[in-house]
């Protein structure tokens, strides 16, 4: 490292971890907070033997929390798993999840199954691309968009074939859409009415299961997720698991910095001291993944930048105080113009701001 070099931080903001795709990634940054350890075990231990158990059944795993509790890095660590468990490159891995993401109310004048299934027939055929992009052996299923569960079918059979398993990650579904141990038979009828879709997304997901076949899912509904897996019958309940996310821990503020720090030498880079971070969380204090990952990069980033030793209770503090003037100084909503929204086509992926909430909601 030369002088002028500035020391790294070691909270820098990554995004989501994929070990799965990028061989740099390093699994020790996974830290064992927000239940994201407890849930990865119950995953291993859902699936001992990967191989095996994916071409027995077909499995469906659904990852729920609020918004920025780790959902998407917990994602790519199970994928990963798999990957290392599958030999001989067998696993095909296909991220879709920059897709459409389904909404609650169809178009005007289309009923909700119609939209519905126009919805994940696109999908299915942007899966069955990503396919044949990683093997030709797939066939392309170029401009047929058929119904996504016949098309679930025959991809199992080519797995089978060519002795391949799949791992697929869906889009993240909007949780406006109530479960159906929630939604009474009158609000069913009106939401119909309405051109709402009723039926939950990983009621579709359930049906297209087929052995050799994977799907990852998030839901930032951790209650509509239970009551739906309560519904389901015994089979079904031995294809599918969710995992379940939720705020951080008391010292897990703390456990998380210890993590990171653990291994710098740099005697350059702040160190902070237990009972800062432990304050974080305390007296019911309510945080998450994404916010620790965030407060943590901004305030080694500043802190490093003004030559700072160690991070106090004062820099945190004026960090939250930046945060409050930075909100009070945003347009109220009076003030905005709006503009009239642009239609965007049914083959168009998410919009600017669907894609900047993937890259901020989850490390």
């Amino acid at each position: 490292m030369t002088p002028e070099e500035p020391p790294r931080n070691p909270f820098r903001n990554t995004g989501a971890l994929r070990p799965w795709e990028d061989e740099s990634a390093d699994e020790q940054l996974y830290v064992a907070v927000d239940h994201t350890l407890e849930q990865f075990r119950r995953f291993v231990a859902y699936l001992s033997d990967p191989p095996r158990d994916i071409r027995s059944r077909g499995r469906l795993i659904v990852v729920t929390g609020g918004r920025g509790s780790g959902k998407t890095s917990l994602i790519h660590r199970c994928v990963n798993h798999v990957k290392n468990k599958v030999p001989g490159g067998k696993l095909k891995i296909v991220d879709v999840t920059r897709h459409q993401r389904l909404r609650n109310r169809g178009p005007e004048g289309s009923g909700p199954d119609n939209f519905q299934d126009n919805y994940f027939d696109r999908l299915t055929h942007h899966v069955l691309t990503e396919m044949n992009g990683l093997s030709e052996r797939y066939t392309d299923p170029g401009s047929n968009i058929g119904p996504a569960a016949s098309a679930y079918s025959r991809l199992a059979s080519s797995l089978r074939r060519e002795g391949d398993l799949a791992a697929i990650l869906l889009p993240a579904f909007l949780d406006q859409v109530s479960s159906p141990s929630d939604t009474t038979d009158a609000e069913a009828e009106a939401g119909a009415e309405a051109g709402e879709l009723i039926e939950h997304p990983v009621e579709s997901y359930m049906q297209f299961r087929n052995k050799g076949i994977i799907f990852f899912a998030e839901s930032r509904n951790p209650v509509a997720m239970a009551a739906w897996y309560k519904d389901l019958d015994a089979d079904a309940q031995a294809e599918t698991i969710v995992l379940t996310l939720g705020p951080l821990k008391p010292g897990d503020g703390w456990r998380f910095a210890r993590e990171r720090l653990k291994d710098v030498t740099d005697q350059r880079v702040p160190i902070v001291r237990e009972e800062t971070m432990t304050n974080l969380l305390a007296n019911g204090r309510s945080m998450t993944l994404s916010h620790l990952g965030q407060l943590c990069s901004e305030l080694w980033n500043a802190a490093i930048a003004r030559g700072s030793l160690e991070i106090t209770d004062e820099d945190i503090a004026r960090f939250y105080e930046r945060q409050a003037d930075t909100l009070q100084r945003r347009p109220r909503p009076d003030d905005v113009v709006r503009s009239r929204p642009v239609e965007r086509r049914d083959d168009e992926t998410t919009d600017e701001a669907d894609a900047l909430e993937d890259e901020t909601d989850d490390e």
